[in-house]
Order: C-alpha cells, then sequence, then structure tokens
C-alpha cells in the first residue's frame, strides 16, 4: 500500500511539473511570477533593436532609452 501511494505521489507531481512548465504566458522571463503586467513594465528600458514591417533598422550610433513608471508616464 505503501509503494502505491508513493507511485502515485511521484506520477501526480510528474505530471503537474510538465503542465505547468510547457505553458507559458510570456515568451521571455520566468513563468511564475508574483508581480503584475505593470509592475513587469516598469523600470529603465533601453532600445536595442527597432523592426518596421518585419525588418530591422540600423541602430548604429544611436542610443535609446526609455523609463516607464508606475503611473503611467
Amino acid at each position: 500500500m505503501k509503494l502505491f501511494f508513493k507511485t502515485s505521489a511521484f506520477v501526480l507531481l510528474a505530471i503537474s511539473m510538465v503542465a505547468l512548465s510547457s505553458c507559458s504566458k510570456y515568451e521571455e522571463g520566468s513563468k511564475f511570477t508574483l508581480l503584475t503586467k505593470k509592475a513587469r513594465v516598469v523600470g529603465d528600458w533601453k532600445i536595442t533593436e527597432v523592426a518596421v514591417n518585419g525588418t530591422s533598422q540600423d541602430l548604429t550610433g544611436s542610443s535609446f532609452e526609455v523609463t516607464m513608471k508606475k503611473d503611467d508616464t
């Protein structure tokens, strides 16, 4: 009976790990966070690439920085 219980617990754990790791809302970053959507965007951002209609634009010699604040400014 103990072996059945341990095996069942292991199988349940394995299935839940696969299910949680395969689904992701965001391409980059952690799969699980307690931060809100707004809190993930807040901060200093440096623009390194710009694409217009799928074509990457040359930013050589340019430097762009954006600061996002909690009050949406």
